[in-house]
């Protein structure tokens, strides 16, 4: 990205971005939920005009919130906003549709409905992070190629997927070189034959961000990034997001190829992982984590 320090610029300005897109389509969801409690007492009303209704008034008000997502926004950007819009108010129709013709309409049926709106500004702060993401590291690729002293390190959030650790520390050494694809640290979802990888984004909502390094300081920095990347991955540090199956798999993998870690690191490991417990849990506030 544009500066080693900028990654809470980065986040403020996606969620300044978000909240002028859903904002008051999450208030207008929050008092159209309190209308159709109100409306439960009669179960039957929920079917009628005032459902359409409020059907109509959703879905102007998601047009309005996309539109104000893509303000000044490049082609990809739009459509992909675009693409979501029109995934979520198809979803909205196919329910307001089957809730029309159930013989007993429920408030539960009615929220799901409304919840496609929710859910939209969800995915307009992935599509809107997406492509800030990808214009700052694309920013960092251009000054890379335009410094000969300096490359491009790939550097991921401590609780990344096992995907995006895998590639913590790698470096771009020449202009015109990618990142290979297709790589992570569980067995299973690790391939030689994908495409290579310009920069993160890796997935939808990738949070790694491409570093300037100086060259000379680049080889100690990317081996640095690989060792905190394997004791993450050794610590079951993840968001609740992630599958605990390829947590698992990933640091048995490790564990096996007889990762250099700390003894204490690769025998708390062990040790879960034979507990069967939960294997993931959350990076400790404040502190380095732990032993």
């Amino acid at each position: 990205m544009t500066a080693p320090r900028h990654h809470d610029a980065l986040a403020d300005l996606i969620q300044e971005r978000t909240r002028l897109a859903g904002g008051e389509l999450l208030d207008l969801v929050e008092r159209i939920r309190k209308r159709l409690a109100g409306m439960a007492i009669n179960p039957a009303s929920l079917a009628g005009p005032e459902l359409t209704a409020i059907v109509d008034q959703l879905i102007r008000a998601m047009s309005a919130a996309t539109a104000v997502a893509v303000t000044e926004t490049g082609r990809s950007i739009r459509e992909a906003a675009q693409e979501t819009l029109a995934y979520r108010t198809g979803r909205m129709r196919e329910f307001t549709a089957a809730l029309l013709g159930a013989e007993r309409p429920s408030l539960a049926s009615a929220l799901i409905v409304v919840a496609q709106a929710a859910l939209l500004v969800k995915g307009l702060e992935g599509v809107i992070s997406d492509h800030e993401v990808g214009k700052a590291n694309a920013a960092v690729l251009d000054r890379a190629r335009r410094s000969p002293s300096k490359v491009a390190m790939w550097v991921p959030e401590r609780d990344a997927c096992v995907r995006c650790l895998r590639y913590a520390g790698m470096r771009l050494l020449r202009p015109g070189d990618h990142f290979p694809g297709g790589l992570s640290y569980d067995p299973a979802g690790d391939t030689t034959d994908a495409d290579p990888v310009a920069s993160p984004p890796l997935h939808p909502h990738c949070r790694c961000e491409l570093q300037l390094v100086t060259r000379g300081d680049s080889e100690e920095a990317s081996l640095a990034l690989k060792r905190e990347a394997d004791r993450s991955i050794l610590k079951g540090w993840a968001l609740d997001t992630e599958g605990q199956a390829a947590r698992r798999r990933a640091a048995e993998s490790l564990l096996s190829s007889g990762v250099n870690a700390p003894k204490s690191v690769k025998a708390d490991a062990r040790r879960r992982l034979q507990a069967g417990d939960t294997f993931t849990r959350p990076v400790p506030d404040g502190s380095g984590g732990g032993p």
